[in-house]
Protein backbone atom coordinates (compact mmCIF):
# COMPACT_ATOMS: atom_id res chain seq x y z
CA UNK A 1 0.00 0.00 0.00
CA UNK A 2 1.04 3.85 -0.15
CA UNK A 3 1.40 6.10 2.38
CA UNK A 4 -2.36 7.57 2.21
CA UNK A 5 -3.65 4.22 2.13
CA UNK A 6 -1.80 3.48 5.26
CA UNK A 7 -3.22 6.66 7.15
CA UNK A 8 -6.87 5.41 6.26
CA UNK A 9 -6.04 2.01 7.67
CA UNK A 10 -4.82 3.60 10.52
CA UNK A 11 -8.05 5.92 10.76
CA UNK A 12 -10.10 2.25 10.34
CA UNK A 13 -8.31 0.77 13.11
CA UNK A 14 -9.19 3.75 15.80
CA UNK A 15 -12.63 3.73 14.37
CA UNK A 16 -12.25 7.40 13.32
CA UNK A 17 -15.55 8.39 12.25
CA UNK A 18 -15.29 11.61 10.33
CA UNK A 19 -12.47 13.60 7.89
CA UNK A 20 -13.13 17.44 7.67
CA UNK A 21 -11.55 19.14 5.47
CA UNK A 22 -10.91 20.03 1.55
CA UNK A 23 -9.54 17.92 -0.79
CA UNK A 24 -6.55 19.39 -2.78
CA UNK A 25 -3.46 17.65 -4.62
CA UNK A 26 -3.38 14.67 -3.13
CA UNK A 27 -4.31 10.90 -2.94
CA UNK A 28 -6.10 11.25 0.37
CA UNK A 29 -9.30 11.40 -0.32
CA UNK A 30 -9.19 8.99 -3.34
CA UNK A 31 -7.69 6.07 -0.43
CA UNK A 32 -10.71 7.14 1.54
CA UNK A 33 -12.98 6.44 -1.81
CA UNK A 34 -14.26 3.05 -0.83
CA UNK A 35 -14.19 3.49 3.26
CA UNK A 36 -17.34 4.10 4.27
CA UNK A 37 -16.50 3.67 8.28
CA UNK A 38 -15.04 7.24 7.50
CA UNK A 39 -17.61 9.53 6.39
CA UNK A 40 -15.93 12.87 4.76
CA UNK A 41 -17.26 15.88 5.62
CA UNK A 42 -16.35 18.75 2.81
CA UNK A 43 -16.19 22.29 4.09
CA UNK A 44 -16.01 24.86 1.88
CA UNK A 45 -12.76 26.55 3.19
CA UNK A 46 -10.05 24.80 5.20
CA UNK A 47 -10.36 26.96 8.47
CA UNK A 48 -13.73 25.32 9.16
CA UNK A 49 -12.42 21.74 9.21
CA UNK A 50 -10.46 22.46 12.91
CA UNK A 51 -13.56 24.00 14.51
CA UNK A 52 -15.71 20.85 13.42
CA UNK A 53 -12.95 18.56 14.66
CA UNK A 54 -13.00 20.88 17.99
CA UNK A 55 -16.97 20.37 18.04
CA UNK A 56 -16.73 16.62 17.68
CA UNK A 57 -13.82 16.10 20.24
CA UNK A 58 -15.65 18.00 22.68
CA UNK A 59 -18.75 16.04 22.45
CA UNK A 60 -17.63 12.85 22.11
CA UNK A 61 -14.45 13.27 24.30
CA UNK A 62 -12.64 10.94 21.31
CA UNK A 63 -9.65 12.28 18.80
CA UNK A 64 -10.81 14.23 15.87
CA UNK A 65 -9.31 14.40 12.80
CA UNK A 66 -9.04 17.31 9.91
CA UNK A 67 -7.10 17.89 6.42
CA UNK A 68 -5.72 20.87 4.54
CA UNK A 69 -3.93 21.05 1.65
CA UNK A 70 -0.13 22.16 1.32
CA UNK A 71 0.44 25.79 1.78
CA UNK A 72 -2.63 28.01 2.04
CA UNK A 73 -5.09 25.15 3.15
CA UNK A 74 -2.81 24.59 5.95
CA UNK A 75 -2.62 28.19 6.58
CA UNK A 76 -6.15 28.36 6.83
CA UNK A 77 -5.87 25.42 9.30
CA UNK A 78 -3.89 27.76 12.59
CA UNK A 79 -7.16 29.21 13.65
CA UNK A 80 -8.88 26.15 14.71
CA UNK A 81 -5.51 24.57 15.64
CA UNK A 82 -4.49 27.52 18.12
CA UNK A 83 -8.39 27.15 19.65
CA UNK A 84 -8.09 23.64 19.80
CA UNK A 85 -4.23 24.13 21.26
CA UNK A 86 -5.83 26.40 24.14
CA UNK A 87 -8.86 24.37 24.94
CA UNK A 88 -7.14 21.25 25.48
CA UNK A 89 -8.87 19.52 22.47
CA UNK A 90 -7.41 16.29 20.67
CA UNK A 91 -7.36 17.45 17.27
CA UNK A 92 -5.52 15.65 14.61
CA UNK A 93 -4.28 17.88 11.57
CA UNK A 94 -3.04 15.78 8.66
CA UNK A 95 -1.69 17.64 5.68
CA UNK A 96 0.22 17.09 2.59
CA UNK A 97 3.09 19.02 1.68
CA UNK A 98 5.45 20.27 -1.58
CA UNK A 99 7.21 17.73 -3.23
CA UNK A 100 10.72 16.47 -0.73
CA UNK A 101 12.76 16.03 -4.27
CA UNK A 102 12.62 19.31 -5.06
CA UNK A 103 12.26 20.72 -1.53
CA UNK A 104 14.02 24.44 -1.38
CA UNK A 105 13.89 24.80 -4.92
CA UNK A 106 10.73 26.46 -5.11
CA UNK A 107 7.63 24.06 -5.05
CA UNK A 108 4.52 24.81 -5.85
CA UNK A 109 3.58 26.16 -2.49
CA UNK A 110 6.19 25.44 -0.64
CA UNK A 111 6.03 26.52 3.05
CA UNK A 112 7.53 25.59 6.15
CA UNK A 113 4.80 24.32 7.24
CA UNK A 114 6.37 22.55 10.32
CA UNK A 115 7.09 25.63 11.85
CA UNK A 116 3.99 27.16 11.48
CA UNK A 117 2.45 24.70 13.44
CA UNK A 118 5.45 23.64 16.14
CA UNK A 119 4.27 26.17 18.38
CA UNK A 120 0.34 25.88 18.35
CA UNK A 121 0.24 21.54 18.70
CA UNK A 122 1.90 18.95 21.33
CA UNK A 123 3.59 17.27 18.77
CA UNK A 124 4.58 17.80 14.60
CA UNK A 125 5.84 15.16 12.28
CA UNK A 126 6.66 14.78 9.07
CA UNK A 127 6.44 11.55 7.13
CA UNK A 128 9.25 11.25 4.97
CA UNK A 129 9.81 6.78 5.18
CA UNK A 130 6.40 5.27 4.16
CA UNK A 131 7.11 2.17 6.71
CA UNK A 132 7.30 5.01 9.75
CA UNK A 133 3.22 5.58 8.69
CA UNK A 134 1.80 3.54 11.20
CA UNK A 135 4.42 4.61 14.12
CA UNK A 136 3.62 8.13 13.41
CA UNK A 137 -0.09 7.79 12.70
CA UNK A 138 0.02 5.64 16.73
CA UNK A 139 2.25 8.49 18.10
CA UNK A 140 -0.72 11.36 17.05
CA UNK A 141 -3.18 9.35 18.46
CA UNK A 142 -1.61 8.80 22.06
CA UNK A 143 -0.10 12.44 22.36
CA UNK A 144 -3.46 13.88 21.67
CA UNK A 145 -5.46 11.99 23.73
CA UNK A 146 -3.34 11.45 26.47
CA UNK A 147 -2.41 14.05 29.29
CA UNK A 148 -3.43 17.41 28.81
CA UNK A 149 -5.59 16.77 25.55
CA UNK A 150 -4.34 18.63 22.50
CA UNK A 151 -3.78 18.70 18.64
CA UNK A 152 -1.21 17.26 16.82
CA UNK A 153 -0.01 17.69 13.20
CA UNK A 154 1.33 15.26 10.45
CA UNK A 155 2.89 16.61 7.12
CA UNK A 156 3.33 14.25 4.37
CA UNK A 157 5.16 15.62 0.74
CA UNK A 158 3.34 14.72 -2.16
CA UNK A 159 5.96 12.20 -3.69
CA UNK A 160 6.01 10.68 -0.59
CA UNK A 161 2.12 10.11 -0.09
CA UNK A 162 1.93 7.96 -3.12
CA UNK A 163 5.24 5.66 -2.21
CA UNK A 164 4.23 2.09 -2.41
CA UNK A 165 6.04 0.06 0.52
CA UNK A 166 5.27 -3.07 2.90
CA UNK A 167 3.90 -1.38 5.68
CA UNK A 168 3.38 -3.41 8.76
CA UNK A 169 -0.77 -3.92 9.91
CA UNK A 170 -1.68 -0.74 12.22
CA UNK A 171 -1.65 -0.98 15.85
CA UNK A 172 -4.45 1.31 17.50
CA UNK A 173 -2.80 3.72 20.16
CA UNK A 174 -3.93 3.52 24.03
CA UNK A 175 -5.84 6.46 25.56
CA UNK A 176 -6.97 7.50 27.70
CA UNK A 177 -4.18 6.81 30.04
CA UNK A 178 -5.21 7.97 33.58
CA UNK A 179 -3.82 8.61 36.81
CA UNK A 180 -5.30 9.64 39.99
CA UNK A 181 -3.21 11.81 42.69
CA UNK A 182 -0.25 11.51 45.11
CA UNK A 183 -2.16 10.13 48.73
CA UNK A 184 -0.65 12.29 50.54
CA UNK A 185 -1.57 15.42 48.23
CA UNK A 186 -4.92 13.71 48.37
CA UNK A 187 -4.60 14.09 52.29
CA UNK A 188 -3.66 17.87 51.90
CA UNK A 189 -6.49 19.08 50.35
CA UNK A 190 -8.81 16.83 52.40
CA UNK A 191 -7.64 18.35 55.38
CA UNK A 192 -8.07 22.16 53.82
CA UNK A 193 -11.70 21.20 52.81
CA UNK A 194 -12.62 19.73 56.38
CA UNK A 195 -11.36 22.93 57.69
CA UNK A 196 -13.32 25.33 55.13
CA UNK A 197 -16.43 27.20 56.33
CA UNK A 198 -17.04 28.08 52.63
CA UNK A 199 -15.16 26.35 50.01
CA UNK A 200 -16.04 27.08 46.91
CA UNK A 201 -15.30 25.04 42.92
CA UNK A 202 -14.27 26.54 39.58
CA UNK A 203 -14.23 23.48 36.69
CA UNK A 204 -12.65 24.36 34.10
CA UNK A 205 -12.33 22.39 30.22
CA UNK A 206 -10.14 19.81 32.24
CA UNK A 207 -12.86 18.38 33.82
CA UNK A 208 -15.24 18.42 30.74
CA UNK A 209 -12.17 16.40 29.14
CA UNK A 210 -11.91 14.34 31.82
CA UNK A 211 -15.49 13.35 31.19
CA UNK A 212 -15.62 13.89 35.05
CA UNK A 213 -19.90 15.20 35.35
CA UNK A 214 -20.97 12.64 37.51
CA UNK A 215 -18.16 12.90 39.60
CA UNK A 216 -18.69 16.52 39.70
CA UNK A 217 -22.22 16.35 40.76
CA UNK A 218 -21.45 13.86 43.46
CA UNK A 219 -18.47 16.17 45.07
CA UNK A 220 -20.61 19.60 45.30
CA UNK A 221 -23.53 17.86 46.20
CA UNK A 222 -21.88 15.38 48.63
CA UNK A 223 -20.33 18.92 50.49
CA UNK A 224 -22.88 21.17 49.25
CA UNK A 225 -20.22 23.19 47.95
CA UNK A 226 -21.25 25.76 45.11
CA UNK A 227 -19.96 25.90 41.86
CA UNK A 228 -18.64 27.92 38.89
CA UNK A 229 -16.87 27.31 35.66
CA UNK A 230 -14.87 29.07 33.12
CA UNK A 231 -16.41 29.54 29.73
CA UNK A 232 -14.60 26.11 28.92
CA UNK A 233 -15.86 24.39 31.64
CA UNK A 234 -19.69 25.04 30.75
CA UNK A 235 -21.63 21.89 30.68
CA UNK A 236 -20.06 20.36 33.59
CA UNK A 237 -22.88 20.56 35.60
CA UNK A 238 -26.77 21.51 34.53
CA UNK A 239 -26.75 25.56 34.94
CA UNK A 240 -29.81 25.18 36.52
CA UNK A 241 -28.56 22.60 39.33
CA UNK A 242 -29.29 24.61 42.52
CA UNK A 243 -25.65 24.78 43.21
CA UNK A 244 -24.60 26.38 40.15
CA UNK A 245 -23.69 29.74 40.24
CA UNK A 246 -22.49 30.69 36.23
CA UNK A 247 -19.51 31.31 35.25
CA UNK A 248 -16.49 33.04 36.99
CA UNK A 249 -13.80 35.94 36.11
CA UNK A 250 -14.96 38.36 33.72
CA UNK A 251 -18.48 36.47 32.81
CA UNK A 252 -19.65 36.84 36.83
CA UNK A 253 -23.15 36.50 37.93
CA UNK A 254 -24.31 38.95 40.40
CA UNK A 255 -24.78 36.16 42.66
CA UNK A 256 -21.45 34.09 41.80
CA UNK A 257 -19.47 37.08 42.31
CA UNK A 258 -20.62 37.60 45.79
CA UNK A 259 -20.16 33.85 46.96
CA UNK A 260 -16.81 33.73 45.14
CA UNK A 261 -15.45 36.68 46.85
CA UNK A 262 -16.93 35.50 50.61
CA UNK A 263 -15.50 32.02 49.97
CA UNK A 264 -12.79 30.82 52.41
CA UNK A 265 -11.48 27.74 50.34
CA UNK A 266 -11.24 28.19 46.06
CA UNK A 267 -10.94 24.68 44.48
CA UNK A 268 -10.58 24.50 40.85
CA UNK A 269 -9.96 21.67 38.74
CA UNK A 270 -8.79 21.61 35.36
CA UNK A 271 -8.08 25.76 34.58
CA UNK A 272 -5.01 27.46 34.00
CA UNK A 273 -7.26 30.03 35.65
CA UNK A 274 -6.05 32.51 32.84
CA UNK A 275 -6.87 36.18 32.35
CA UNK A 276 -10.65 35.90 32.03
CA UNK A 277 -11.10 34.20 34.26
CA UNK A 278 -8.64 35.10 36.81
CA UNK A 279 -8.63 39.06 35.98
CA UNK A 280 -5.22 38.79 35.27
CA UNK A 281 -4.68 37.23 39.00
CA UNK A 282 -6.92 39.99 40.60
CA UNK A 283 -9.53 37.58 41.33
CA UNK A 284 -8.93 35.91 43.89
CA UNK A 285 -10.83 35.70 47.73
CA UNK A 286 -9.22 37.71 50.09
CA UNK A 287 -7.84 35.59 52.97
CA UNK A 288 -8.84 32.33 50.79
CA UNK A 289 -7.01 29.19 51.27
CA UNK A 290 -6.23 27.77 47.33
CA UNK A 291 -6.75 23.65 45.99
CA UNK A 292 -5.46 23.28 42.58
CA UNK A 293 -5.98 19.98 40.69
CA UNK A 294 -5.10 19.54 36.94
CA UNK A 295 -3.41 16.95 34.81
CA UNK A 296 -0.70 19.04 33.86
CA UNK A 297 1.60 19.73 36.30
CA UNK A 298 3.25 22.58 34.14
CA UNK A 299 0.17 24.06 35.19
CA UNK A 300 0.51 24.13 39.25
CA UNK A 301 1.14 27.36 40.08
CA UNK A 302 1.30 28.76 37.07
CA UNK A 303 -1.18 31.72 38.59
CA UNK A 304 -1.91 31.18 42.14
CA UNK A 305 0.49 29.35 44.57
CA UNK A 306 -2.00 26.45 45.91
CA UNK A 307 -1.72 25.44 49.44
CA UNK A 308 -2.13 21.66 48.05
CA UNK A 309 -2.51 20.87 44.56
CA UNK A 310 -2.82 17.44 43.34
CA UNK A 311 -1.88 16.11 39.57
CA UNK A 312 -3.86 14.06 38.00
CA UNK A 313 -7.08 12.68 36.13
CA UNK A 314 -10.32 15.03 37.25
CA UNK A 315 -12.36 12.32 36.81
CA UNK A 316 -10.55 10.11 39.21
CA UNK A 317 -9.08 12.87 41.50
CA UNK A 318 -13.14 13.48 42.33
CA UNK A 319 -14.18 10.06 43.26
CA UNK A 320 -11.08 9.70 45.05
CA UNK A 321 -11.01 12.86 46.99
CA UNK A 322 -15.19 12.13 47.89
CA UNK A 323 -14.85 8.56 48.37
CA UNK A 324 -11.77 9.89 50.97
CA UNK A 325 -14.17 12.73 52.48
CA UNK A 326 -16.72 10.30 53.16
CA UNK A 327 -14.97 7.95 55.06
CA UNK A 328 -13.67 10.87 57.22
CA UNK A 329 -16.90 12.53 57.36
CA UNK A 330 -18.83 9.51 58.69
CA UNK A 331 -21.44 10.96 61.47
CA UNK A 332 -19.68 14.19 61.60
CA UNK A 333 -21.16 17.64 60.66
CA UNK A 334 -18.83 18.80 57.31
CA UNK A 335 -16.84 21.96 58.16
CA UNK A 336 -16.33 24.21 60.39
CA UNK A 337 -19.65 25.54 60.47
CA UNK A 338 -21.96 23.57 58.20
CA UNK A 339 -24.18 26.20 58.17
CA UNK A 340 -22.49 29.00 56.87
CA UNK A 341 -23.26 28.52 53.40
CA UNK A 342 -27.07 27.99 53.97
CA UNK A 343 -27.29 31.62 55.87
CA UNK A 344 -25.16 32.67 53.12
CA UNK A 345 -27.92 31.48 50.54
CA UNK A 346 -30.44 33.08 52.61
CA UNK A 347 -29.50 36.14 52.36
CA UNK A 348 -27.95 36.46 49.07
CA UNK A 349 -29.32 34.09 47.10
Amino acid sequence: MNVWEAIVSALRAEKTEYLFGLPGGDLFYDALYDVPEVKTVLVREESSGPFMAMAYARLTGKPAVCYGSSGPGVANLVPGIMEAYSACLPVIAIASASNLANAGMGAFQEVDQISIMKPITKWCERITIPERTPWVMRRAFSLAANGRPGPVFIEIPKDIGILEADIQEYVPAKYPHRSSGDPRDMEEASVLLMNAGRPLMVAGGGAVNSRAFEEVREFVEFLGVPIMTTPCGRGIIPEDHRLALGLVGLYFTEVGEKAYADSDLLLTVGSRNEDFQSGQQRFFPKGAKYIQIDIDPHEIGRNWVPDAAIVGDAKLVLHDLTELLRNRLKGKDFGKDPALWQKWWEKNK
